[in-house]
């Protein structure tokens, strides 16, 4: 198989599961299936079918490190982006605007942003270098877990002199994959990495959250503290409503009472009718 590994087999998992249900995504079965049939017809084409796979293995291998770099680049120009609108000089380059708005927008009086935004900023400014850390961090984790699982999906397919399937390739590499993704989930270092995401992620979603409420105020938009306090007085009214299920029900109660009682003076007067 030619061209970016990566990119190909996302193709095949988004695209290339058959028909596509309207409005519906492919199921990741159909994709992962088709993306095997496609590595398994590629092997087919090579005298020699160890040898390619070796190279599939290879291609594969180089382009996860590749996309680790990419997606660590793509936080980090996030980060400095992010950084610069908090205000933060850097390395005392010329400032992009987005350097340039931070401090724009908390020096204006005429959008009633106070000097206390400014700790937002830096609250926000803080945040950011450790969740960035922390998801590389991750990331080695989940390239380490993807590497042994696609060594020893290599190793396992080789072990038989057989070439392998579509179907083959498929099954041992659902095997492996959870086999290594379980050694994952046990791993001191994964645990401490996924913990430390996590808290960076809620401190920054902290930090962005209030300055965003904030701004979102500025200009008269709905905030979350805005939607919950309207649920709430929401429920309050729902409370104070009558059920339109028990009103039913109490209507016909008292229906049932109203017959019942015509039906005890119906035997009253025979009794008395009886006793004269």
């Amino acid at each position: 198989m030619s061209g970016d590994f990566v990119d190909q087999w996302l193709d095949w998992l988004r695209q290339q599961a058959g028909e596509t249900p309207a409005g519906g995504p492919i199921p990741w079965q159909a994709g992962l299936h088709n993306a095997m049939q496609q590595i398994a017809d590629e092997l087919a084409k090579q005298s020699d079918w160890r040898k390619a796979l070796q190279k599939q293995t290879e291609m594969l291998l180089a382009d996860l490190q590749r996309s680790l770099d990419q997606a660590n680049t793509a936080s980090s120009q996030l980060a400095g982006w992010l950084t610069g609108l908090a205000g933060d000089k850097g390395d005392g380059q010329m400032p992009d605007p987005a350097a340039m708005l931070g401090p724009f927008l908390c020096q204006w009086p005429a959008l009633g942003l106070a000097a206390c935004r400014d700790r937002e900023w830096r609250q926000l400014r803080d945040a950011l270098p450790q969740l960035q850390r922390a998801q590389a961090d991750y990331g080695v984790c989940l390239l380490g877990m993807a590497e042994d699982a696609l060594h020893t999906w290599h190793r396992q397919l080789l072990a038989d002199d057989e070439r392998p399937d579509a179907e083959t390739l498929e099954q041992v590499w659902l095997t492996v994959l959870e086999e290594a993704w379980q050694r994952l989930l046990r791993d001191p270092q994964h645990q401490d990495c996924l913990r430390r995401l996590n808290m960076t992620t809620g401190q920054l979603r902290e930090a962005g959250g209030a300055l965003l409420e904030d701004l979102l105020q500025m200009f008269h938009l709905p905030t979350r503290r805005d939607l919950l306090a309207l649920r709430q007085r929401l429920q309050q009214v729902r409370r104070q409503l009558p059920d339109s299920d028990l009103t039913e029900e109490l209507s016909e109660l008292r229906a049932e009472i109203r017959t019942l009682r015509d039906e005890v003076s119906g035997l009253q007067r025979q009794v008395a009718a009886q006793r004269s």
